[in-house]
């Protein structure tokens, strides 16, 4: 079976890291979202920026339980939903 890697942009939002979406197309906080990437495809993402992405393996990423975390996304909330206090 072909390894696989997670290619992760230098940035952060809060906490999360920043991973690149399948095909390069843009970057994402989710991990379920993010591209998985053979070898030959991280070294020339990593290669062509190497002061800003680093490469992951998806076997370390997806079995460390401690690392993954859920996360609410604050884009997508409905505020519809949200309870507010009396001021």
């Amino acid at each position: 079976m072909e390894k696989l890697y997670y290619v992760q942009n230098l940035g952060f939002v809060g906490n999360a890291m920043i991973w690149w979406r399948p095909h390069s197309k843009g970057y994402t906080t989710n991990i379920e979202e993010a591209g998985r990437y053979t070898e030959e495809e991280m070294r020339g993402l990593i290669n062509s920026r190497p002061e800003e992405d680093f490469a992951w393996g998806c076997e370390y990423i997806d079995n460390t339980p401690e690392i993954r975390k859920v996360i609410i996304e604050t884009q997508r909330i409905d505020a519809k939903n949200m309870i507010t206090g009396k001021r």
